[in-house]
């Protein structure tokens, strides 16, 4: 059930306990995610895990889903690009660890080239039960 969202063009408040994320890019996704709680601050990261993604490059490179809040600017969560190129949009499913006010939302594009930056984004929220 989703009954809130973030989306590009909104400033809606969250209380969340797993996040959605929807994106839409120019190709693959390459990115890193902050989270903000109401003040501006980062939330932390250090009980995130990836509950979905829809794809990741494991091949190629090291495009693995948890990459995107693993703390380290270089590496970046992207999608299949090297045997097959799902469409758009791609999905990823995170669990927070616990429930958070979000506030905002940072992403850390690509740093080395402007290929695979998003430019359109939706974030819902769910408080989620497990399957």
């Amino acid at each position: 059930m989703i009954s809130s969202y973030l989306s590009s063009s909104s400033k809606e408040r969250l209380f969340v306990s797993a996040a959605t994320l929807y994106a839409t890019c120019t190709s693959w996704q390459r990115l890193g995610i902050y989270l903000l709680d109401p003040s501006g601050k980062k939330i932390n990261r250090d009980t995130w895990e990836v509950l979905y993604a829809d794809s990741e490059e494991l091949g190629g490179d090291d495009g693995n889903a948890a990459n995107v809040f693993d703390l380290q600017f270089t590496s970046f969560w992207y999608t299949q690009w090297q045997e097959d190129q799902p469409g758009h949009p791609h999905l990823l499913i995170l669990e927070l660890g616990s429930e958070q006010k979000i506030g905002g939302m940072l992403m850390l594009p690509r740093q080395d080239s402007p290929n695979g930056r998003i430019r359109d984004y939706e974030m819902s929220r769910n408080l989620f039960k497990g399957v």
